[in-house]
């Protein structure tokens, strides 16, 4: 990785942020938000963008109900119904709301992408300011300390796992500092990004943009956003990671402190302790199928109804 130079690292840094799954994910909303417009062109409902109402409300169109009467077909059954009743289900199937949500999904998931890697990269920076041997290592390797903590978390919210040294993490084996501030960012932009995105709307939607959060909670099927799953997996997610987080060391793709003889079930004398990864000793054949893994990781959510992990009533 010391080959590249630093306006290599710049571009790969870009090629990490633009095709990482949190990113591409909300190109998608936004792509989903602007195919709702055009529809709505084609059948007349709006002329352009601008003359969609930004926040349409119920009272908009109730001013002057206070009490409806509905009566049952085929019952005889005859019931009031209140203003209430009619706000309801005009939150529930109104498609401006569904429209609005979807277009505050799309920044929130935004504005998740870039606190959360703004909080890494100055959580790196500070503690590179703080701690000397970790930033002469850099010095060492003629690496620029901003470059570096833009790409190392990048990379680590993208799950590509590429830190710009030849000996990956292992050169930071005293520096486990570093590696605290990286774990989070492993997590938020992979496995545990379904679980905090669902927190973050409900937090949001308590002050800020409430029917819209309701609606993200309550239709979440609807949104077609397959980040976004319903509360109960939610749960079951974090439970999950957090389990196998304290019955393992959790990894990630291209991360590695290397490998030690002393790891091996047998022991073999010709064995050599290395400073690069377990997979820097495979054959091209089996680089190859791990190559093949890694892309079809990149497409699980093409399959996300392929299998069910938990099945709720």
């Amino acid at each position: 990785m010391e080959v590249f130079s630093n306006s290599q690292l710049i571009v790969m840094t870009i090629l990490m942020f633009i095709g990482g799954e949190v990113f591409t994910s909300m190109v998608g909303l936004h792509m989903k938000r602007s195919k709702i417009i055009k529809v709505w062109k084609s059948e007349g409902r709006v002329t352009s963008v601008d003359s969609y109402p930004a926040s349409p409300r119920p009272s908009d169109f109730l001013d002057q109900i206070e009490l409806s009467i509905v009566t049952i077909p085929d019952s005889g059954i005859t019931r009031f119904e209140s203003q209430n009743d009619v706000l309801s289900s005009y939150n529930t199937n109104n498609p401006f709301v569904k429209y609005n949500a979807i277009k505050f999904l799309g920044f929130l998931v935004l504005g998740y992408l870039l606190v959360m890697q703004i909080l890494g990269i100055a959580s790196v920076l500070i503690y590179l300011a703080l701690i000397s041997s970790a930033k002469d290592v850099l010095r060492k390797k003629g690496l620029k300390t901003l470059t570096f903590a833009i790409f190392t978390v990048v990379s680590t919210f993208a799950s590509c796992g590429f830190v710009p040294t030849n000996e990956n993490m292992i050169v930071f084996s005293k520096n486990s500092g570093l590696l605290w501030i990286l774990i989070p960012q492993v997590l938020l932009g992979n496995t545990l990004f379904p679980s905090f995105l669902r927190f973050s709307i409900w937090v949001l939607g308590k002050k800020f943009k409430k029917d819209e959060a309701n609606y993200l909670l309550k239709k979440t099927a609807e949104i077609g956003y397959l980040h976004l799953l319903p509360g109960m997996h939610s749960s079951f997610l974090v439970a999950t990671v957090v389990g196998f987080v304290f019955l393992g060391a959790y990894g990630n793709v291209g991360f590695t402190t290397g490998y030690s003889c002393d790891r091996e079930l047998k022991s073999d004398p010709n064995c050599v302790n290395k400073w690069y990864g377990f997979s820097g000793k495979w054959s091209d054949e089996g680089k190859l199928i791990l190559i093949i893994v890694m892309f079809f990781g990149r497409l699980k959510k093409f399959n996300m109804n392929g299998g069910q992990p938990w099945k709720l009533l």
